[in-house]
Order: C-alpha cells, then sequence, then structure tokens
C-alpha cells in the first residue's frame, strides 16, 4: 500500500511541475525544448528563446562538445569530426580557449600550429577564442555532429601568388595576383592553374600556345607539377615570391633559343629547364635544394 501511494504522489509532483513549465514557456520555445532541432538554425532563434536552448543545453549536452578540424594541407579530403568529452578532462572548460588548450595538449594538432589555428562556425563566421563554451552550444553550435564547431589550422599556404610576364611588351608593369585554393579545391597541379587563368579571361586565348612558368629563379616549371609541392620549396607562398607566368608570343626572330638541359631527376625534386646554367654549374639560390636546376 505505501510503495502504491509513494508512486502516486512521485506522478503527481512531475505533473505539477509539467504544468508549471508549460504555463511558463511560450508554446514554440516548449516546442523547441520538447523537440531541439539541431543545426545553423538555432544561431538564428530569437532571444526569448535562449533560455529554452541554455535549459536543453543543461539537460543533454553539458558534458559534449562536436568539432571539426579542417586544415589547410588537407582542403581535398573530408573534415574529420571529434567529440570532446568535457566531463573527462582532467581541467575544467569554461572557453573555448580552454578547449584549444586541450587539443594542442594531447598533441591532436603539433604545437607550432598554434599561432594559425581559430575557430570558425559551419558558416565561415569567425568565434572568438574567448567564447564560453555555454555561450557557443546555447547557439546550437557543436551540440550535435551535424552543428560542429570548427577548428581552422592553417598548417599550409592557402594560396599561390604568380605574376604576368609578356615579353612581347617588356616595359609593361608586372602584375601579381593570389588564387585561393580554399576556394578553388579543383586546383591541384600548376596545369590547373594555367586553366584557371584562361577560363576566367585573365588572358586571351590565342596566347595559350605560347604561355609556360617560371619560379623565382627564372627556371621554367612544367605544369604537370603539383601546388602542394611548389608552395612546400617556396614557389609563390607570397607576393615576393611570385611565379611567373610568361607569354611569349614574339615572333620566331625574335625569341631566344632556350637549351634544353638533361639533367638527372632527384627524389623530391621538380622536373625542370634552365635557361642560363649548364648541366656541369649549378647557381646557388632560394630554392630549398640549394640549387637552380
Amino acid at each position: 500500500m505505501l510503495p502504491c501511494l509513494s508512486h502516486i504522489l512521485s506522478l503527481t509532483l512531475l505533473v505539477h511541475l509539467f504544468v508549471r513549465l508549460v504555463r511558463a514557456l511560450p508554446l514554440d520555445a516548449f516546442v523547441v525544448l520538447l523537440l531541439p532541432p539541431a543545426g545553423p538554425a538555432l544561431a538564428h532563434l530569437h532571444p526569448s528563446q535562449r533560455r529554452v536552448h541554455k535549459l536543453h543545453y543543461t539537460m543533454y549536452n553539458a558534458s559534449e562538445l562536436w568539432l571539426t578540424y579542417q586544415l589547410a594541407s588537407r582542403i581535398h579530403s573530408p573534415p574529420t569530426t571529434q567529440l570532446i568529452d568535457l566531463a573527462l578532462s582532467p581541467r575544467k572548460m569554461h572557453d573555448l580557449e580552454d578547449v584549444l588548450d586541450y587539443v594542442f595538449r594531447q598533441g591532436y594538432i603539433e604545437a607550432k600550429y598554434r599561432s594559425s589555428t581559430y575557430w570558425e562556425r559551419a558558416d565561415g563566421t569567425p568565434v572568438k577564442a574567448s567564447e564560453s563554451i555555454e555561450g557557443v552550444m546555447t547557439m546550437g553550435v557543436g551540440m550535435t555532429p551535424e552543428s560542429p564547431l570548427k577548428l581552422v589550422v592553417d598548417d599550409a599556404p592557402t594560396a599561390l601568388w604568380f605574376s604576368y610576364h609578356n615579353l612581347d611588351q617588356p616595359s609593361a608593369k608586372t602584375v601579381a595576383q593570389r588564387v585561393r585554393l580554399t576556394e578553388a579545391p579543383h586546383i591541384r597541379r600548376l596545369a590547373h592553374v594555367t586553366n584557371y587563368v584562361f577560363q576566367e579571361g585573365y588572358l586571351p586565348p590565342h596566347v595559350r600556345p605560347f604561355v609556360y612558368w617560371q619560379g623565382i629563379c627564372g627556371r621554367r616549371i612544367e605544369d604537370h607539377i603539383p601546388v602542394e609541392d611548389l608552395l612546400k620549396w617556396g614557389e609563390g607562398i607570397n607576393e615576393d615570391k611570385a611565379l611567373k607566368l610568361v607569354v611569349d608570343n614574339r615572333p620566331a626572330g625574335m625569341r631566344t633559343p632556350e637549351p634544353t638541359i638533361q639533367i638527372p631527376h632527384r627524389v623530391g625534386t621538380p622536373m625542370l629547364k634552365t635557361s642560363h646554367s649548364s648541366p656541369t654549374m649549378k647557381s646557388p639560390c632560394s630554392h630549398p635544394s640549394g640549387y637552380c636546376l
């Protein structure tokens, strides 16, 4: 008899709390509480609904933060999603800076990239590291695998610089241009950059047979070289070290024959041609190999 009475009292108390909750919240907020949405839409809710998501955060996701890694060196690969269990961390985390400290302390990202790591929402909106974890989650970010917080790591150059050199107009001003690799994921080789230039109309189609690339030292670079390798070697990393897209549509009689020099290919270096060196003499340059090949 007593256990049955205890159950009735417990049920009555729950019903009473439920009724008070219904009266205290607007209808749309109550629906959100029972059926919490996921995704970026939460970030655009009316301020009156924020308390509902704060309650939802406390009830369901207080100990879990979902994030995704976006590494510049893996721009062509799908991002990796990770669940951070806040309750299992040896140090209590209050804001996103604490989460960053945890990520680097665990070795998930190399320490040398600490100065080039930052937070963003899924739509690219920057998020300050001083933002509290609770504040981020109440906006619907990082609560689910479908709406993770994005950790951006610029562990590699995200743009390629090059300049135009028209040999038919030697007095023309040299103009440098930047290609954002994050906005053109199809660009993997130098040939893709060449195609991009003509597809965008930056050069007229009739000069297509007369263009080629040169590196910092003036050596010719073949189109099949991966852009990633060029950036690693320091080619095209900024405006001062821009690659050269040479347009040589001068009459045949005005062109200087370019000698073809057979140089043994070395592992880790591109297949290159030179215009002003011999097979037996190598000139020092800024290339990581130490020579203009």
